[in-house]
């Protein structure tokens, strides 16, 4: 059982979807390995009704602080459900909620991508720096139920019309995406983790102590995708 330390920071990730599905993951990471904990998966929904959803599935407000990036397919900054993107209105619903990141990030998610996300998370599921939560059913079905797209395309994943492929698409562009930020200084990485307020002065500094004791050592040894 992984226990998820709460300097962690979180990573909401989205494939949007009207008739095809909406898929959502909640994954946390500690830099080198990632956990991938939570799922919302739906479809005919509208921009705010997917907002809404996103907000039953991270409830707790502390967690939501903790989510730091949200990464979605480029889709949703050019497609208009009024006279606003589909980003413009789900990010407008969650602002006021308190989460960690500013705005919704585009996910890499052009033709060359396709095959080096793949190819990032097939390296993280070999090595078992990737972890799935049984509270995501449809993804654990979606990954091994993957193939690739013989002949012509034999190093992509094939494309197919079922809600699995919404499933890896939402799960393979956040986490590539999040593989390609830049390294902070331990020490401003250290810092970032820190949660407990000012008003606790001890706790922040036995947390950061921590938090830095935690980034050293994932970063004796390489990580992936960096």
């Amino acid at each position: 059982m992984v226990i998820l330390r709460p300097y962690w920071p979180r990573i909401l990730h989205g494939d949007w979807g009207f008739d095809h599905f909406s898929a959502f993951y909640l994954t946390a990471t500690d830099g080198d390995n990632y956990y991938t904990y939570r799922e919302y998966i739906t479809n005919h929904k509208t921009a705010p009704e997917l907002a809404q959803g996103i907000l039953e599935m991270i409830p707790e407000a502390p967690e939501r602080k903790m989510v730091k990036t949200f990464y979605m397919g480029p889709d949703v900054f050019a497609k208009k459900t009024s006279d606003r993107t589909v980003a413009i209105e789900i990010d407008s619903v969650l602002t006021p909620h308190g989460f960690g990141f500013s705005g919704i990030t585009p996910a890499a998610a052009g033709p060359g991508d396709r095959v080096l996300r793949w190819s990032f998370c097939y390296q993280l599921l070999k090595s078992g720096k990737h972890k799935i939560s049984p509270d995501c059913p449809e993804l654990i079905k979606a990954i091994p139920a993957a193939v690739r797209d013989y002949p012509l395309k034999g190093e992509d994943c094939k494309k197919t019309s079922d809600v699995w492929d919404d499933c890896r698409d939402a799960w393979g562009m956040g986490l590539y995406t999040s593989s390609l930020s830049p390294r902070l200084p331990i020490e401003l990485e250290a810092a970032k983790l820190v949660t407990i307020p000012m008003s606790n002065l001890t706790g922040r500094a036995l947390q950061y102590r921590e938090a830095m004791q935690d980034v050293r050592r994932r970063r004796a040894g390489m990580s992936l995708g960096r």
